[in-house]
């Protein structure tokens, strides 16, 4: 995409998934927060910064085990490998046994779909506890400086299944078993609204 016209800076970015954020689309911000674990692919001008529980959780400093497993049930015309009758990749199987681990740290899932991405960032805090984030990148409107802006979400603390559901997923053998248990929906229980912290 070629430069943007520039603008007052009062555009903002607003989509449902912004709960509660007035986040500028147009101050040029370049939106890598290190928790995300960008690669060269990922290493565009994304208007829209990281907000503040964001910057928060990542001075948490918490290790990313795994590669960025594929985010399901975001991007339907996009299907990821589970979808397509193939069997875990690498990055499925490793965060599955890290969060059989019990171990605290960080998880980044992503889908991508022509020209736009879903995010989900999972802090894994430790006692079956985990706050959860997500964000959205598509082309950025006319109105935008950069070619792409970010909308997030709210931060959520959930309460983790227990660590032998995921053992089990672990030794699921059919596409549709394992479709299912990469699914974060099932991933978590009483999800709700809370503020960013280190500690469980």
């Amino acid at each position: 995409m070629g430069p943007r016209a520039r603008l007052p800076s009062s555009c903002v970015v607003a989509s449902g998934l912004a709960l509660g954020l007035s986040l500028s689309a147009c101050d040029r911000s370049l939106d890598r927060p290190p928790s995300l674990g960008h690669d060269s692919a990922f290493e565009e001008d994304i208007c829209g910064p990281a907000p503040h529980d964001v910057v928060l959780m990542d001075a948490c400093a918490l290790g990313s085990p795994c590669l960025s497993p594929h985010l399901y049930g975001q991007l339907s015309r996009c299907a990821g490998p589970s979808e397509l009758g193939e069997p875990y990749t690498d990055s499925e199987r490793c965060a599955l046994e890290f969060l059989s681990s019990g171990a605290p740290g960080r998880l980044v899932l992503r889908s991508e779909c022509e020209e736009r991405r879903r995010e989900a960032i999972v802090y894994v805090i430790g006692d079956g506890e985990a706050l959860l984030m997500s964000r959205a990148v598509e082309p950025c409107a006319e109105h935008c400086l950069c070619d792409l802006e970010a909308t997030w979400g709210q931060l959520a603390r959930c309460t983790l299944q227990e660590p032998e559901m995921f053992r089990d997923c672990l030794e699921a053998e059919t596409p549709a078993e394992q479709l299912a248990c990469m699914s974060i929906d099932r991933w978590f229980t009483g999800c709700a609204k809370a503020p960013p912290t280190c500690i469980p």
